[in-house]
């Protein structure tokens, strides 16, 4: 009976230290993963200054159109956002409250748009600025956007400056 308490003993205690290792492993391996999400660009997939943008057309909610054309001349900020997403909601009133005299262009991207968000983002941003509402690909592929919300400062259908909200592309360090 003690052998077998003994061999009971030693068996927990190799499972046990098992365990352990494992543990650590685990740690490490996040600790590793944690660095290289730190250490990324945090502007990866923000379109880079100076990228031209490709032709597109998008009808505004008003009926209106809209095309790389209305993006020449002088700076325009535009919003690239999405409904349902909270970073969003703060870009919209960013540029609710922008004091300048750049009336934005806001292009809603959604798959669904008559989705009950969408509608919400919609009326939110109407008096805001120019809006359309675009599906999934042409059109925030046009301006190489990725990822929501991404607000471009944009002169003659060139980006000058990129972020993710207004505070990045209107700061003396964001602009180039």
């Amino acid at each position: 009976m003690t052998s077998l308490l003994a061999v009971a003993v030693v068996l927990v205690g190799a499972l046990g230290a098992v365990n352990l290792a494992i543990g650590f492993a685990m740690i490490r391996k996040l600790r590793d993963l944690e660095t290289r999400v730190a250490q990324a660009p945090s502007a990866e997939h923000v379109p880079q200054v100076g990228h031209r943008i490709d032709p597109f057309v998008a009808v505004t909610v008003d009926g209106g159109m809209l095309s790389q054309a209305d993006l020449t001349g002088s700076d325009t900020l535009v919003a690239l956002l999405s409904p349902g997403c909270g970073s969003c909601e703060d870009v919209l009133a960013q540029l609710a409250a922008d004091p300048s005299d750049l009336k934005p262009v806001i292009l809603i991207h959604t798959g669904e748009p008559e989705d009950e968000e969408t509608v919400a983002l919609v009326d939110k941003a109407r008096g805001v600025g120019r809006v359309a509402v675009v599906p999934f690909g042409p059109v925030p592929k046009a301006f190489g956007v990725d990822s929501f919300p991404t607000v471009l400062l944009v002169r003659d259908g060139t980006i000058r400056a990129a972020g993710y909200d207004l505070h990045e592309i209107t700061s003396p360090v964001g602009r180039h």
